[in-house]
Formats: C-alpha cells, sequence, structure tokens
C-alpha cells in the first residue's frame, strides 16, 4: 500500500520527462506501469516503476542497511506477475526472501558504502529485487545462485547524484528494478552463474568494502524474525537523514506563540553520515530541496509540514522561506556519532529574535531559545506509524495525484482485502491508472 501510494505521487512529479523519453524509445508492450496509461515493454516498465517508486523521496528503507529495499523489489515484481501466473502465497514469499537478502548485504558492507560514495539502493537493492523475482519464479537453488551473480554483476548506483540540481538519485532505483528483474529472468532462462558471487577478494563484498561484516548474516540466521520486520515507513517526503531535524522542528513549530518569523538562528547537532551531501542550504531544485536539511527544517518551521507539497513549487522558491534556510547551521555531534545506527537522532535548537514573555531579553543580549532532540523519527519499527496513519499517508498521496474518491476507496478496498495474485495485482494497477 505504501509502495503504491509513493510510487502513483512519483509518477506526477517526474511523469512528464519520463513520457519524453518513453517516446525516443521502441517502449510499447503489454504491461502496465503505475502512472503510465499505455502499456510498456517488461524492460521499460520496471525502470519507470522504479523511477517513479523513488521520485518523491518517500519509499521505505532500512536504517542499519542505510538503502532503500522495498522500491526496486516491488517495482521489478509487479512486471514479472504480469507475465507469468504466481499467486498470493508465491508473492508473499517473494517479498519476505527479497528483503531478506537485501538487507542482509546491505548491512554487511555499511557505512563502508556510504562513506565511498556508493548508493545502497542500487548496490544491494538490485539483489533484493532479483532474488524476489526468482522466488516467485519457483527457482530451486542453483537458479537462486545464478540470480544472485546476475544482480551482483548489474550492481552500480552513486551518491555524486544527491548534489546539486541533479535529479538522478532516483535512475539508481530504477536501474535496480530493471537489473532486478532482468537477473532473475536470464537465471531462469538457463544461464548459469558463479556459486560464491559474494565471497573471496574478487567477490561482490570485497568490490565494494575492504572490511564486510559477515557477523550481520550469522546473527539473522539465529533471529526468529525476518528483516522485513525492521524497516522504517516515511511520514516525510525528505531523505531518511532529515527526518529527525524535521520532526524535532515540527514539534517546535506547534508550541503555543510559535513564530517562524521569530527565528534569529538554528543549530542542528546530529550524526556525521547526516551531515555529508545534506548541509547544503543553496536550493537548486526540488531534489536539492529533499537532499537538504536546513531547507527541511525550515519548511517545517514555516510550513508546519513535512509532505510531498512542501518539497515543490512555489515553496521551494520562497523568498521568506529560503531566507530562514539560510540561517541553519548542521554540525556532528559525536556522540550521536557513536550511538548509530541504533540512534539517528538529531537535536534542533532555535535562538529567537524575542519572546512574549521576555520582551526585554533582546536588549539584554540573552535571546531565548527553544530546543528539541528526536532520537529515532516516526516509521522506525520501533516508533512505527499506525496502520490508520499509513492508510492515511496513501490517501493524501492520492489526493496529490488527482485520484478520485472513488478510486481512492476502491484501492483502500483492495488493500484490506490482502491478497496478491497476478489478477489481483493488474487490478491495482489498472485503479492506479
Amino acid at each position: 500500500m505504501d509502495y503504491a501510494g509513493v510510487s502513483l505521487a512519483g509518477s506526477v512529479l517526474a511523469g512528464k520527462k519520463i513520457d519524453q523519453y518513453l517516446n525516443s524509445l521502441n517502449s510499447k508492450g503489454e504491461v502496465r506501469s503505475i502512472g503510465v496509461t499505455e502499456g510498456l515493454s517488461p524492460e521499460s516498465a520496471a525502470f519507470v516503476n522504479g523511477f517513479f517508486s523513488h521520485a518523491a523521496e518517500l519509499d521505505d528503507g532500512d536504517r542499519y542497511g542505510m538503502f532503500h529495499p522495498g522500491a526496486p523489489l516491488f517495482s521489478a515484481l509487479l512486471v514479472l506477475m504480469q507475465l507469468k501466473k504466481i499467486t498470493s502465497d508465491q508473492f508473499c514469499r517473494a517479498v519476505i526472501s527479497g528483503y531478506e537478502a537485501s538487507v542482509l548485504m546491505a548491512r554487511s558492507m555499511q557505512p563502508a558504502l556510504k562513506e565511498n560514495g556508493f548508493h545502497g539502493t542500487g548496490i544491494a537493492g538490485i539483489a533484493g529485487a532479483a532474488v524476489a523475482c526468482s522466488v516467485a519464479l519457483g527457482a530451486g537453488r542453483e537458479e537462486l545462485e545464478s540470480s544472485l551473480s546476475a544482480a551482483c554483476t548489474k550492481a552500480s548506483g552513486m551518491l555524486k547524484v544527491i548534489n546539486s540540481k541533479s535529479e538522478y538519485k532516483p535512475l539508481n532505483v530504477a536501474n535496480a528494478s530493471q537489473g532486478g528483474l532482468q537477473s532473475a529472468l536470464i537465471a531462469h532462462a538457463g544461464f548459469k552463474g558463479n556459486n560464491d558471487i559474494l565471497d573471496g577478494e574478487t567477490g561482490f563484498f570485497r568490490i565494494f568494502t575492504e572490511s564486510p561484516d559477515s557477523s550481520v548474516i550469522e546473527q539473522a540466521s539465529n533471529s526468529e524474525k525476518p528483516m522485513i520486520y525492521y524497516i522504517y515507513v516515511k511520514p516525510y517526503a525528505a531523505c531518511r537523514h532529515c527526518h529527525a531535524p524535521i520532526e524535532a522542528a515540527l514539534n517546535m513549530a506547534a508550541e503555543p506563540g510559535f513564530s517562524a518569523g521569530n527565528v534569529a538562528s538554528v543549530e542542528i547537532s546530529t550524526y556525521k553520515w547526516a551531515i555529508k551531501g545534506h548541509d547544503h542550504s543553496d536550493i537548486v531544485g526540488m531534489n536539492s530541496a529533499r537532499m537538504s536539511i536546513p531547507y527541511s527544517v525550515a519548511a517545517a518551521l514555516s510550513l508546519r509540514n513535512g509532505g510531498v507539497e512542501a518539497f515543490d513549487e512555489p515553496y521551494i522558491s520562497d523568498k521568506t522561506l529560503l531566507e530562514l534556510c539560510k540561517k541553519i547551521r548542521v554540525l556532528e555531534d559525536s556522540l550521536m556519532t557513536q550511538k548509530v545506527p541504533d540512534e539517528r537522532g538529531a537535536r534542533v535548537k532555535v535562538i529567537l529574535k524575542s519572546s512574549k514573555n521576555n520582551e526585554k531579553s533582546t536588549e539584554a543580549g540573552e535571546l531565548p531559545v527553544s530546543s528539541h532532540f528526536v532520537s529515532l523519527p516516526k516509521g522506525e519499527p520501533e516508533n512505527p506509524v499506525s496502520d490508520e496513519e499509513l492508510i492515511q499517508k496513501m490517501k493524501n498521496l492520492f489526493r496529490f495525484s488527482g485520484l478520485s474518491f472513488e478510486k481512492i476507496q476502491a484501492i483502500e478496498d483492495f488493500f484490506k482485502r490482502g491478497r496478491f495474485n497476478s489478477e489481483e495485482i493488474a487490478q491495482m494497477i489498472r485503479l492506479l491508472n
């Protein structure tokens, strides 16, 4: 349900450019993609699904793996289910297996992946998509190994694309989705891969990180819960590293008498991996805003909103909001860094120009200060969104995307039935178009 709402919103944000891209290709086919009215080839549908699923920056993730497992996985699997007859039980097994593979791989390689400039979703997410599709196809051990081998061969993704005016971060997810589907299908066709693609000096883990943490996989084998239980769901339309600051700022903005116009300066303390690539205050477009802690906090304080609308026009060009953005500094707190990934916290300290209770504070040189700390933002398994909140998020995104009340109700009813075989998935995609 979360994937459907996020992807449809992404199709609104990126749809015109994707349409132009598709028109330049021979992309027509029989497969339906969320947010595209015409049928596409399987490869194009998987690519488009992946791009749209990450375009709104609202897809699920894993804080230990620092990546987004669901976006490439569902983007590929929804295409496969239109090509093959897959039961609801096969679907559930595929989803759980795909999350397991990608989360364990990402956790084994982080934070080295991020420090080396790799986007974990492109590196580990493709493996989850491939495993999910192979499990849905009923693959045995050798075929699964070949599918994983193909996915590791195709894995790629850079974090450089979060900077400046770049709009290519969703491209990493699009490639992971398309590559995951292709990896499963080429293995299903009988092509053989390595049975040790992850291991050794030239294996997958050592290519991307010098010291992979094998204990992650050993510990998981002793756990009663699969990894899908540990993912987070996003309530705010920004990079997850921005969420603790956003939540702290929203709590402060809700205090009686608070006014963003009364803010003299803001200081944000957080962990080091949240800072690089996310501390910029020069906003040069929608994606730049979503990656920026200063903009995210300025929007939360000014608009009291962290939704998809806050990271779009007219707000990303609003002079007053951008001036507030320039007053915000982001600093590392070494204690918060030490607590990552068990906590990914932030403290927002707002220095006010004056206070209703202290009108002479400015003259006295002692400006009033408001401060709020968030250790784990909303959506983490320890601080989860409720079913009602998740349904409301989906409805808000569908309304943002222009769906009618009747369609929104029909889609909600569909998800409440909780059955996801090939025919039912096709029905859902028709409702979303």
